[in-house]
């Protein structure tokens, strides 16, 4: 598993405003947005979507004070929204 370093996606950052990043785990590609401090140790709030959502359906009203006090990771599902078409068929 691969991550790159998260740079300057601190409290200040606005969820419209941050990258989508990816992971390669077990040969599947994953998207999702890191907001928060990146140094932070304790467990991260970790947002799964619903059905049909993507990782653009946060609210950021929600997740920006979130984001103030605690790293958030947000994943995004594999092949719904702006993810990576890359689908058995």
């Amino acid at each position: 598993m691969t991550k790159q370093p998260n740079e300057d996606h601190g409290a200040t950052a606005s969820l419209v405003a941050t990258e989508n990043r990816t992971v390669d785990a077990a040969g599947a590609q994953f998207i999702y947005r890191e907001l928060g401090n990146a140094q932070d140790e304790s467990l991260p709030l970790v947002g799964l979507t619903h059905l049909g959502a993507n990782l653009d359906s946060w609210d950021p009203e929600l997740i920006g004070p979130i984001a103030a006090t605690r790293r958030v990771i947000l994943i995004g599902y594999r092949g719904v929204g702006c993810f990576y078409r890359n689908t058995a068929r």
